[in-house]
């Protein structure tokens, strides 16, 4: 085929080559087999493809060899980044988790950190964690692209806070982003914002994973104390909800408790029942809960959390969180 061309050189698992199409040539092409991106160089003939040094090109591809990783996580906000670094460290050195974090700073990539994480004493995978100096999608995007194309991972997450349907979630519910999108991308018009929405699926078997991923294992998961169930009761109501629909009463009033403990707040004063049999917060109640969350900076070490699946949009601040899924 005349207007095919292809010399190939194997060095690494790279294809080096020169391609034309109809007599216009470009620099570098790009195709995705797998996990990997293989890249093509362009040669005006096969004179200068020859003249390739062998040393340096196998240098360079041992050196990418060494830098890659299996997983890399961005975070956004610093607070972040160090929970995710808290969260991945082992408990102990025969627990699952990254026994040390290593700080690396390679040529022409933003520093990272790098661990390998363990299981059973065994290290399973490599994974690094990293975060730009300024948040949004404009900065984060070039930035993760940067990580990428240096560090090859089969796996790119991220991670962070999110505001979260208050009635559909609750303190530390994980969120897994399913269908992900940007909340505030589109048109501004004299009638208001227009949203240009761009839908990102989630891989069916990551999907499926989610879905069927039991935290009780984890090390921030726990059971919630009678005191953390009762106070979690009353800051429902105070947030304007009733806890007997929300989805997490399961977790903190488990079967044969519900009617029990409505009994002890409503002798404490806390609540007041009303004729349709709904709580509501009593003067005292609110003082408390205002008191108690005003008090509670550290917040829990452990909670019943639950890992969910919802839309995802990745808002600006400034955007409004929609009513439905995770903010």
């Amino acid at each position: 085929m005349d207007n095919w061309r292809t010399v190939l050189r194997k060095v690494d698992r790279e294809r080096w080559g020169s391609t034309g199409f109809g007599g216009v040539s470009t620099d570098l092409w790009e195709i995705r087999i797998g996990r990997e991106v293989r890249r093509f160089r362009h040669f005006p003939d096969i004179a200068a493809y020859r003249d390739l040094e062998p040393a340096a090109e196998y240098a360079s591809a041992a050196e990418r060899h060494m830098d890659r990783v299996d997983v890399l996580v961005v975070t956004a906000l610093p607070e972040e980044f160090d929970a995710a670094k808290a969260a991945g460290m082992a408990i102990a050195s025969a627990g699952r988790g990254v026994l040390r974090w290593e700080e690396r700073d390679l040529d022409g990539v933003p520093p990272f950190l790098w661990g390998e994480y363990r299981v059973d004493g065994r290290a399973r995978f490599t994974v690094a964690l990293a975060r730009p100096t300024q948040i949004g999608g404009r900065a984060t995007g070039p930035f993760a692209a940067s990580l990428v194309d240096r560090l090859r991972p089969a796996t790119l997450a991220m991670c962070g806070v999110c505001a979260g349907n208050p009635a559909d979630t609750a303190l530390g519910d994980v969120v897994v982003g399913e269908p992900v999108y940007e909340w505030d991308e589109g048109q501004q018009w004299a009638s208001g914002f227009e949203g240009d929405h761009r839908q990102f699926r989630l891989e069916p078997r990551w999907l499926r994973a989610a879905q069927d991923f039991d935290p009780s294992g984890l090390a921030s998961y726990g059971d919630a104390s009678e005191d953390e169930a009762l106070l979690w009761f009353l800051e429902q109501l105070h947030r304007g909800q009733q806890p007997r629909h929300h989805p997490a009463r399961d977790a903190y009033f488990p079967s044969g408790t519900w009617q029990r403990r409505l009994a002890q707040l409503e002798a404490q004063g806390l609540i007041r029942r009303e004729p349709t049999g709904e709580a509501t917060l009593t003067g005292a109640g609110s003082a408390l809960v205002r008191r108690r969350l005003y008090d509670d900076v550290d917040g829990p070490r452990q909670l019943p959390f639950r890992v969910l699946t919802a839309p995802w949009p990745a808002a600006a601040p400034s955007s409004p969180t929609p009513t439905s899924g995770a903010g």
